[in-house]
């Protein structure tokens, strides 16, 4: 599980990325926590919507959890189910 910062945006969005592909080489599914996301930034969505699609493509998940209402929607605006 990774779990994503109060303010995830682009001051960390490199270091989540490197959590990200490592932990895709290693497994077939993610979990990315919300739980503690306030806002998101274009940085933030950009990364996740990519790594949904390279995961996709490889026959992996990442599932999202604890998404916020506010987040969720804007998540979905951009394509990203959750």
């Amino acid at each position: 599980m990774i779990e994503l910062m109060e303010n995830a945006g682009v001051k960390n969005v490199r270091a989540l990325y490197e959590k990200i592909a490592g932990e895709l080489k290693q497994g077939d599914e993610i979990l990315l926590d919300f739980s503690r996301v306030a806002r998101l930034d274009l940085s933030l969505i950009q990364l996740v919507v990519a790594a949904a699609r390279y995961a996709r493509e490889r026959g992996k998940t990442i599932r999202l959890r604890a998404v916020s209402d506010r987040i969720r929607e804007q998540l979905d605006i951009c394509g990203v189910k959750t």
